[in-house]
């Protein structure tokens, strides 16, 4: 029993000291994940949740974990009259994803350090080296690539996801995913981090230090040696004069982002480029709409608004057998041959003890496009009632009559994709889809606010793949996203009746292809082959040629300081002549 007890002991002091800490990380996650993020916040939370891992006495903090529980689980919050009551209403769904959300974030960075710790005990002065601060990127960046494949819940909880891409005008950084997904943005958080963290942590060890030798020097009529602590402050010095470059890399690397972000955000249509558009919609039931009620106002939106692409909501309708299949069917292919559009028609159906979740995508010549099964259904809430898919997109090509008049008839043709609302969360997945135009996406989100977030997150497969998205979400937000990520509509909907919402969307026949699209994520794996190739090469040079080392890298640090003195020089040019002119106008006045 005294091993249960020196546990509590240790929670209770990391309570009772880190209490403003942990608070911190508290409000910090509240506000800066879920359905509207600060996109800011989280470039101070992770460095700080890094550093509170880094410096803790134990390597699970527990304090720390339930923080990121919590302050996950009220960010996802649907708040009503009071935060709690609706917490509470909630409270299975939500507590898995912020366990979620915390365990994913502490995993990488304890294992991190605990790989540290054991290879520092062999090489003493390993933290030091510039590449020591590798460990943790590549760590951070596996690590959800890992999870975005083998969790249940795909990428939900994904720290990428923080870095708000909603709005008409996207976001510069997420447009790296183009070219290397989620993974590249990881990277890039993690780079952050550990760059920022590092910087805290020395400044904090220095100025320790410092205080140290003040009281040593309170007595300097004695005489002594210099300290262990003197070659100390020498090396935090030397490794925070290379963190100073490190910053300055960032700085760099966020600036490319915003240059490479902005130039893909340029591409927009507009009214010289006379770009055909069509008219796609959705149709989303009350809580007892028939399916004849939905075919009944599906045919209103393509009447009325010239909806040539129909898409309803996840399980719009719950079939009873296959015969009564049979029937909707048949009367969805009536409506579609009569009033020539294409519809995506969503229903459950049973299959043995369980039933499967579908997407049934249908032409306007009495014809069955492609069936889609839902290849996750969402963890506690569907997996025990809903029999899983197989995991295959397909991908048909569908032909939209052009509009131009005294023409021949001419077709734009558009190839279409689909997949079912927690499907969209899982790249790996939805990279099937890479060579369509437009992707199908049936959705029921529990509430409108998390119905918000999972259209975000569902912008990023557009960015990854470029195509648009159709997104039709019951009880959620239903929008419609352009291939760059852009949602250009949105709309929430309403549980007492029928909703139809139609959008225009542009017909680029043109596939924008995307690096993503073609290689995955091998570019982020490329890199760090790389690194560890240059690594090696780096160690065994070193090793047999220790001096010639010690020249190149002496050689290069002048270099670099050369040009920075080059540099201040120029500056102090520059405001000396300014000086010189102000005084010379001052004298002939």
């Amino acid at each position: 029993m005294a091993w249960i007890y020196q546990i509590i002991k240790k929670i209770i002091k990391q309570f009772a000291y880190m209490f403003p800490a942990h608070a911190v990380v508290f409000v910090l996650t509240w506000f800066g994940v879920g359905p509207s993020p600060i996109p800011i916040l989280s470039f101070f939370n992770l460095p700080f949740i890094y550093i509170l891992v880094r410096k803790s006495p134990t390597l699970i903090n527990f304090p720390l974990l339930l923080a990121l529980v919590f302050g996950a689980a009220l960010a996802h919050n649907e708040p009503t009259t009071s935060p709690m009551e609706s917490y509470f209403e909630n409270f299975s769904i939500l507590t898995i994803v912020g366990l979620s959300i915390a365990i994913f974030t502490l995993v990488p960075m304890i294992l991190t350090k605990f790989i540290t710790i054991k290879i520092n005990q062999r090489w003493k002065y390993f933290t030091h080296n510039v590449n020591s601060r590798l460990i943790f990127p590549v760590i951070w960046t596996g690590s959800w690539s890992l999870f975005r494949r083998y969790s249940p819940l795909g990428s939900w909880g994904d720290w990428s996801y923080t870095i708000d891409n909603s709005g008409y005008t996207g976001d510069p950084i997420v447009q790296i995913a183009s070219i290397g997904g989620l993974s590249a943005i990881n990277l890039f958080l993690a780079l952050w981090m550990q760059v920022i963290s590092d910087f805290f942590i020395l400044r904090h060890r220095i100025e320790k230090s410092n205080r140290n030798i003040v009281l040593d020097e309170e007595t300097r009529l004695i005489p002594h040696q210099i300290s262990d602590n003197d070659d100390n402050i020498k090396i935090y010095k030397k490794d925070l004069s290379t963190n100073y470059y490190l910053r300055a890399g960032m700085v760099i690397a966020i600036l490319s982002c915003f240059v490479i972000g902005g130039e893909r955000l340029n591409h927009i249509e507009n009214n010289v480029d006379h770009i055909p558009t069509e008219i796609v919609g959705c149709v989303i039931p009350s809580y007892t709409t028939s399916y004849k009620e939905m075919l009944k106002k599906t045919v209103t939106l393509v009447t009325n608004y010239q909806a040539k692409i129909v898409l309803w909501s996840e399980s719009a309708v719950a079939l009873r057998n296959q015969s009564e299949y049979n029937e909707f069917l048949n009367e969805a292919y009536y409506h579609t041959y009569k009033y020539k559009f294409y519809l995506g028609l969503t229903y459950t159906i049973p299959d043995d003890q369980k039933k499967k979740n579908m997407l049934t995508f249908i032409g306007n010549n009495n014809e069955t496009l492609f069936e889609y099964q839902k290849t996750h259904p969402v963890p506690l809430v569907e997996s025990y009632s809903t029999v899983s898919g197989p995991g295959h997109l397909s991908l048909v090509n569908i032909q939209l009559p052009k509009k131009e008049k005294d023409q021949p008839k001419e077709y734009n043709n558009l190839n279409v994709s689909g997949a079912i609302c927690l499907d969209m969360d899982f790249p790996e997945l939805l990279g099937q889809a890479a060579g369509a135009n437009l992707v199908l996406s049936p959705a029921q989100t529990w509430s409108a606010r998390v119905g918000l977030q999972h259209l975000r997150m569902s912008s990023v497969r557009a960015i990854e793949n470029g195509y648009w998205i159709l997104r039709c979400d019951g009880d959620g937000a239903s929008g419609l996203i352009d291939p760059y990520g852009r949602v250009r509509h949105v709309q929430i909907a309403s549980n007492d009746h029928i909703n139809m919402f139609s959008w225009e969307m542009p017909l680029v026949e043109e596939k924008i292809e995307t690096y993503y699209a073609s290689y995955g994520e091998f570019l982020v794996w490329a890199v760090f082959v790389l690194l560890g190739i240059c690594e090696l090469a780096w160690y065994l040079s070193w090793t047999h040629a220790e001096e010639e080392m010690n020249s190149y890298v002496g050689t290069a640090k002048e270099f670099i300081e050369s040009w920075q003195k080059w540099m201040e020089e120029k500056y102090d040019a520059i405001f000396d002549r300014e000086e010189l002119l102000l005084s010379e106008q001052q004298s002939l006045i």
